[in-house]
């Protein structure tokens, strides 16, 4: 498994999102033109450009010749393999990639207020009763923990948003994240990474702990941009 983040905190310039935009496909090229905030298409550039980024260096494709597709769910793969899966998610400044050998998935949060009637709409009555449970401060920490393991978990069976968060339950206060869910029998492993104060990244795997690195890559937009056009594959 290969898990890179990316501080997109500096804006991309004209050229470096042209450049991006030439090799996305013409269909989503068209559809991140259209964003009205120019940060909304940085990030959509940079999410593509991040997998192609994984995908070639991992398998020695140009990324220009990597074509990505999505399933029925709309869960995006890469045409050419069937034996990798890879995610990607963006939130702030930071957009992250994973790319593995079993079906996996990554989200990224940036931490903001506690929102609890989003609690009631995303949570299991029994994720839901520990968050009343604590102070403001901890419930915060616990319900941006909480977000990201299940978006993960979710974005790993594949199913998005015909997979309802509230019909499974995850226990952050048993080791390794226990996973209450009577529609799956298979192992499914989480982890979490620290990447900045101010955010929560989890990733989940199907499969067990021993697929998660022990860190991951941290790199800036000029990094990425750096070594899809004219860096070496080996400068992260």
């Amino acid at each position: 498994m290969i898990i890179i983040a990316v501080n997109s905190t500096i804006p991309l310039s004209e050229d470096q999102l042209l450049a991006g935009l030439s090799i996305v496909g013409e269909d989503k090229a068209k559809r991140i033109s259209s964003f009205i905030m120019q940060k909304d298409k940085e990030r959509g550039i940079l999410g593509d450009l991040l997998i192609r980024y994984l995908i070639g260096n991992e398998f020695n494709v140009s990324p220009k010749d990597i074509v990505i597709g999505t399933d029925l769910y709309g869960k995006p793969y890469w045409n050419d393999s069937e034996k990798y899966d890879f995610n990607i998610s963006h939130s702030g400044d930071w957009v992250v990639g994973v790319l593995a050998s079993s079906c996996v998935g990554i989200d990224v949060e940036q931490i903001g207020p506690l929102d609890l009637s989003v609690a009631k709409h995303v949570f299991s009555g029994a994720e839901l009763q520990i968050i009343l449970q604590k102070d403001e401060e901890e419930a915060k920490d616990y319900f941006y923990e909480l977000w990201t393991l299940k978006e993960s978990y979710i974005k790993a069976i594949g199913k998005g948003f015909y997979y309802s968060t509230k019909d499974f339950t995850i226990n952050i206060q048993e080791r390794n994240n226990q996973i209450i869910d009577e529609k799956q029998t298979d192992l499914y492993s989480f982890k979490s990474y620290q990447i900045d104060p101010n955010y929560k990244l989890n990733v989940c795997i199907k499969g067990g702990r021993d697929l998660f690195p022990n860190s991951i890559s941290i790199i800036t937009s000029e990094n990425l941009i750096t070594n899809l056009f004219g860096g070496s594959k080996n400068e992260l």
